[in-house]
């Protein structure tokens, strides 16, 4: 059984295009529970609606790849195949935040092969 907090970050996680990642902090802050970063993990650790809900393109807010059911390498190569080329810059991860401090997902979203950083796959 879904919860209701699971079902809001599955849709959430489903409108991350594929070759970007956002961190679990922005989608906690997304689905409007800024300090949920860990049971966003938690939820998408449960992730029943994969590869439908992309999970594999949530990462750390530090730029690391994260946590994923199937391992971090199998993460890691489902990121590489999506042409991945580098994880978000942890000093950019509030470029989406708003005057009111909301995220909307246009803003959250980033574009990682533009990104020239350490983190590099």
């Amino acid at each position: 059984m879904v919860t209701e907090f699971q079902k809001m970050v599955y849709d959430f996680v489903k409108t991350i295009p594929k070759g970007k990642t956002i961190s679990y902090k922005d989608v906690a802050i997304g689905i409007g529970k800024p300090n949920a970063a860990r049971a966003v993990g938690n939820a998408l650790n449960r992730n029943p609606y994969a590869p439908k809900v992309p999970c594999h393109r949530v990462i750390r807010s530090n730029g690391k790849i994260g946590g994923f059911a199937s391992g971090s390498h199998k993460k890691l190569q489902l990121l590489r195949k999506e042409e991945v080329k580098a994880f978000a810059n942890p000093s950019h991860l509030r470029l989406g935040l708003q005057r009111n401090n909301k995220l909307s997902k246009d803003n959250l979203i980033r574009d990682n092969r533009d990104s020239r950083h350490r983190g590099l796959i």
